[in-house]
């Protein structure tokens, strides 16, 4: 798998250090900004259908994931540093920033550091404030087998052979208080070939979990280290969407930046998981996301 990864990127050397990416498509560019954990093969999965709608996807791994040493920029003022340094890099003046949950505050951080080089900001399910993982102690427990091997195996063995267990997992989680809903939703899922595919190709990119680890563990200490960050400042226009049953990412985050921003447009998806695709309106959803992006990508019209 790691010989896979590496043939589906390149790493350039920046003025913030080393930075793997990979880019793909044509026409106005999106910086895409994976979660915690990912890398750049996360982004192309999340983001790669906007490249069949005219534009360009540029897909870092963000520092401490796969190629990227953490050393390119351990706070995420730092990170957001290092995507400037790397656009520089590929003399990319303005981009189209969308991130996804843990990417977040990357996002944030290069709205904030460097507005000229931000034409708009989608967010999907993102961090915008602190976020701290609470455990309970037999979860905890979990969470550490998951990050050993075997168990990182064990996940990717269940997810191939046995996908309806995976969405069964997430599904409870966010509904483990109404059994109709959840039963419904699994049902949905499971009835849809792509999005049982989609749970596969994502956990495909939590592995192996190796080349994580070192960008997990600095992203779980600077999401809970994250303070009063001056969010009104933010002035690029902004799409935000978020599940109201996100068990990962609370829905409060998308309220709380929303009432932050003055150019923000909320775009709530009831009883939307944090794994976005599982969602009845996911077509309608990334309709509106591309119609955001046209708005307001230089060159191109609604």
């Amino acid at each position: 798998m790691q010989s896979h990864l590496e043939a589906g990127s390149q790493v350039v050397h920046t003025a913030a250090g080393p930075v793997e990416y990979a880019r793909s498509g044509s026409g106005p560019v999106i910086l895409g900004l994976h979660g915690t954990p990912g890398g750049y093969d996360q982004t192309q999965l999340l983001f790669q259908e906007f490249t069949r709608h005219g534009f360009t996807l540029v897909a870092p791994s963000r520092p401490g994931y796969l190629r990227t040493p953490l050393s390119t920029g351990r706070t995420y003022m730092e990170q957001a540093d290092a995507m400037i340094a790397l656009l520089d890099t590929l003399a990319i003046d303005r981009v189209l920033l969308a991130a996804v949950s843990g990417g977040g505050p990357v996002a944030l951080q290069i709205a904030l550091r460097h507005p000229d080089r931000v034409s708009a900001l989608l967010l999907e399910c993102a961090v915008t404030r602190r976020y701290v993982l609470n455990l309970t102690r037999s979860n905890r427990l979990a969470f550490s087998f998951l990050l050993s091997h075997p168990g990182n195996w064990l996940l990717n063995v269940m997810g191939h052979y046995w996908p309806g267990l995976i969405v069964r997992g997430v599904i409870h989680k966010a509904h483990e208080r109404d059994g109709a809903l959840a039963r419904s939703m699994f049902r949905h899922v499971m009835a849809h070939a792509g999005k049982v595919q989609g749970v596969k190709d994502w956990l495909r990119t939590l592995s192996p979990l190796a080349l994580r680890k070192v960008g997990l563990e600095n992203d779980l200490e600077q999401l809970a280290g994250i303070g009063s960050w001056p969010l009104e400042q933010i002035t690029a226009p902004t799409l935000i969407v978020h599940g109201t049953r996100d068990a990962e990412v609370p829905y409060g985050d998308a309220e709380f930046l929303a009432g932050r921003l003055a150019r923000a447009e909320l775009v709530c998806v009831p009883e939307g998981l944090h794994l976005l695709f599982f969602s009845e309106q996911w077509t309608a959803l990334r309709g509106a996301e591309l119609d955001f992006l046209r708005r307001h990508a230089p060159g191109l019209s609604a």
